[in-house]
């Protein structure tokens, strides 16, 4: 986990980090995406593209389709002549707005809130790519190289069944505190087990000089702390004598910044650095 220095005096607000979960893949699948990501698919009533670069992206929140009423009411039509003029003026209306859209050169739209009349290019975001992608038994939407993308920013989470994705998303959530915690208040002690060997470490050397029930006391907690470390590894399905009898080692030789963090190998590395 890397924090830069300028941003010590911002705060993280997790609003602005999107986690999108979708069924399929593993948890290696998982991607951070500096852009958007959006569960619908491209419509291809017309045969539209499904990716565009340099994207000219709006939003609007209107259907492009022919007006209705407000208020629920049927029209009788008992000549084909103006059935066809009903049709014609239909096909003309959407026509009409069309062009306006296309007169702005937009090439991305998206469904959301505006009125065709203050449809202007100004109002338009742009990216580098818009595509649709096949994930499997879906499709996803995705928007990336956006160019005024401020602080947002998406998870794209992958799992193979819900319970995955709702714990994987849980992890997230648990990390990006942690980030946010970090940013207002820059304090960080290794995790996995590593503080825990440290304390007993010590502990362990006070009882030493210590005399009677107070020696014994002390020693009875060192050897209480290393109970965390032992049920990480458990946890992990290791070997937890080997493990702590590792992590004590390597505190033992003065590393007292080493975190037991397992790696896919099942070997303890240190992932800290500290600056």
């Amino acid at each position: 986990m890397a924090v830069p220095a300028e941003l010590s005096d911002q705060i993280v607000h997790l609003l602005d980090i999107k986690i999108v979960k979708k069924l399929g893949g593993t948890d290696d699948d998982i991607e951070l995406l500096k852009g958007l990501i959006f569960y619908k698919k491209v419509s291809h009533a017309a045969g539209g593209p499904t990716r565009m670069e340099n994207a000219k992206i709006a939003v609007i929140q209107f259907q492009i389709s022919p007006p209705k009423t407000d208020i629920e009411q049927s029209i009788v039509v008992s000549d084909y002549t103006q059935m066809d003029r009903i049709l014609k003026e239909e096909r003309n209306y959407i026509l009409d707005m069309i062009k306006k859209i296309k007169a702005t050169g937009c090439n991305v739209l998206l469904i959301q809130r505006t009125n065709i009349e203050h449809f202007r290019a100004e109002k338009f975001e742009f990216a580098d790519l818009v595509e649709e992608v096949s994930l499997g038994d879906g499709k996803i939407v995705k928007i990336t190289g956006v160019k005024d993308m401020g602080k947002t920013t998406s998870v794209f989470v992958r799992g193979s069944n819900q319970l995955v994705l709702d714990e994987a998303e849980r992890s997230l959530h648990d990390a990006l505190c942690v980030v946010r915690c970090f940013v207002s208040t820059r304090f960080l002690i290794a995790g996995g087990g590593g503080p825990e060997i440290e304390l007993a470490r010590q502990f362990g050397a006070w009882a030493k000089v210590l005399h009677g029930m107070e020696g014994y006391c002390v020693k009875s907690f060192a050897e209480g702390l290393q109970v965390i470390p032992y049920t990480f590894a458990e946890n992990a399905g290791l070997s937890p004598i080997l493990v702590v009898t590792e992590l004590r080692n390597k505190h033992a030789q003065h590393e007292s910044n080493f975190p037991g963090h397992i790696e896919n190998d099942l070997k303890i590395n240190n992932t800290v650095t500290v600056r």
